[in-house]
């Protein structure tokens, strides 16, 4: 189940299926959260001078 954090502290899990309701009824209750990424980003990046994107 998703966790929703409150403004006052407090974490709420809510099903799936209420999850949109439960956000748009509580808005101004809600905290929002940044959490930087810890660690590298992983995966190839894709190069942009590649063979595909220069044939027509």
């Amino acid at each position: 189940m998703p966790t929703v954090y409150l403004k006052n502290g407090d974490s709420v899990e809510v099903k799936q299926e209420e999850l949109e309701d439960y956000l748009h009824n509580n808005q101004d209750k809600i905290a929002t959260r940044y959490v930087q990424r810890r660690g590298l980003k992983r995966g190839k990046s894709v190069p942009v001078d590649n063979a595909a994107s220069n044939s027509k």
